[in-house]
């Protein structure tokens, strides 16, 4: 009953502002702001929007450390690390769009 007085509310505003061209603006630029609330709506999501991006922060510095290594150990060129970069890109595309599809569809989506 709450949310959904709040609901109607935040909706009618949104409404109003849509009305005039500077609300239309002000709506558009503050809408991945209002989007990216629901993460904000319990702990498991903020828990798990803390985890993406520490992952994504490590698989960035992993990639950094891959190319300082296989330029400076193994004498990798530039074309070198872009053909390897290539082969893990394909790689993760294959997995992902193949592998993974045979994995749900011989396993299942249990407790999902």
């Amino acid at each position: 009953p709450e949310s959904a007085a709040a609901a109607r509310r935040i909706r009618a505003q949104q409404l109003e502002m849509e009305q005039t061209s500077h609300g239309r603006i002000c709506w558009t630029l503050l809408r991945p702001l209002r989007e990216i609330s629901i993460l904000n709506r319990s702990n498991f999501f903020r828990l798990l929007s803390v985890l993406a991006f520490f992952s994504g922060v490590v698989m960035s510095a992993d990639q950094t450390l891959l190319v300082y290594y296989v330029e400076g150990q193994l004498s990798f060129t530039t074309h070198d690390v872009a053909l390897l970069f290539a082969i893990l890109g394909a790689t993760g595309l294959l997995v992902q769009a193949v592998l993974l599809k045979l994995f749900n569809d011989c396993i299942g989506e249990r407790l999902v």
